[in-house]
């Protein structure tokens, strides 16, 4: 058996504002074209589809398209759950007619845990799905008051299970197993509980396609599997090569994993430069200017340079992020803009704004009034 597994969509996202739409379904493109190259028996995705839970009009579009490529034009049974981005009334919507033509929605908990069998040429393949569970939903389902983290959760919901020792079984779920390294833009999965899962917990499955870490990796010995996100959502996946995995089951359940890189339309980069002469000159020649790759910049300049982002903006235009350098004063290694700011008065401040603005520094009379104005801000703050 084939599997095309893929996860961490997050279709509607929009990192500064930027819909990332086009993009999204630039890689959805590439993805429909594998699924109609290497013909997987099923199409898994493991949650995450959606960035919120009420998308916007043309992240649900954008799904819709994706979907009738891969069911209706090319004939693959999908598996999808939502995830904790999701709402899983929504994903979970019309599930039971679907079905009927290949598509597999599970949006919400429910027990016993559902299962649905796929067969190939060597049998049976048994799919159990999980949607994205929080501890005291499971502590509902169960009627088990004494579970108090996704541990705990997961283990009073896989003794619900029901899988032959030798059939092959397939889990799908959207979870944080233990020794899984995130990425940076994952979204915490629970609150007031621990939220990682061991990872022996899914030793009794063929194969587990999850969902939630957006960097690809394996674990237990190949058995778990992240794909990673459909892009990079944070400059701290920038230069992370995103991809889906194909699985290969062989009849006694062993998996073989390949990986396909997904190529960005707008890839993120982070360069280092420093502004000089009203100009930003780089230290990495490799990303050429005027380009539309989404750029946050480190500047190594020690003092502070008015207009420092539309300087950038000039070779840079989607520069999203601005970071400096700041070692020589303020006794760091690297600070945000939003750090510098926080390290200022009102006051200073607003005397800086006026210098920028109207080329000269506020007169005797008009920073008496600015002090007043500022110290009376704070008072009002303190009440």
């Amino acid at each position: 058996m084939r599997i095309l597994h893929t996860a961490d969509w997050h279709l509607g996202q929009s990192p500064h504002n930027i819909p990332l739409i086009p993009d999204q379904r630039y890689v959805l493109e590439q993805l429909v074209s594998i699924a109609e190259r290497e013909r997987p028996d099923v199409v898994i995705i493991a949650g995450d589809v959606f960035d919120r839970s009420l998308p916007p009009p043309e992240a649900v579009a954008l799904l819709d398209w994706v979907i009738g490529r891969l069911v209706l034009d090319l004939g693959r049974r999908v598996i999808m759950i939502a995830g904790n981005h999701d709402s899983g009334e929504r994903i979970g919507c019309f599930g039971g007619l679907l079905a009927q033509r290949g598509l597999h929605l599970f949006g919400v908990p429910s027990l016993p845990v559902p299962s649905l069998v796929i067969n190939d040429d060597d049998g049976p393949v048994r799919f159990h799905v999980l949607p994205f569970v929080e501890y005291y939903a499971a502590r509902y389902l169960t009627g088990n008051d004494a579970i108090k983290s996704q541990q705990q959760a997961y283990e009073a919901l896989f003794a619900t299970l029901n899988t032959p020792p030798a059939e092959r079984s397939v889990f799908v779920g959207h979870a944080f197993v233990t020794g899984g390294e995130a990425a940076g833009s994952e979204r915490q999965l629970s609150v007031g509980g621990s939220e990682a899962v061991s990872a022996e917990l899914f030793a009794r499955f063929s194969y587990a396609a999850l969902g939630h870490l957006h960097r690809p990796q394996s674990l237990l010995g190949g058995k778990i599997r992240y794909p990673g996100s459909l892009l990079a959502y944070s400059f701290d996946e920038a230069g992370q090569k995103k991809s889906v995995s194909l699985v290969d089951m062989d009849g006694a359940g062993r998996t073989a994993v390949r990986t396909v890189d997904l190529i960005p339309r707008r890839p993120m980069r982070r360069i280092r430069g420093e502004i000089t002469r009203g100009e930003f000159v780089r230290e990495d020649e490799g990303t050429q200017p005027g380009g539309e790759d989404f750029i946050e910049v480190t500047l190594t300049n020690s003092e502070p340079v008015a207009d420092a982002m539309a300087i950038v903006q000039q070779q840079f235009p989607n520069t999203l992020n601005l970071q400096w350098e700041q070692a020589r004063l303020y006794g760091a290694t690297t600070h945000t803009t939003a750090d510098i700011i926080r390290s200022r008065t009102p006051l200073d401040l607003l005397r800086n704004f006026y210098l920028d603005m109207q080329g000269k520094e506020l007169t005797g009379s008009q920073l008496v009034l600015a002090r007043r104005a500022a110290e009376e801000a704070e008072r009002e703050g303190r009440t």
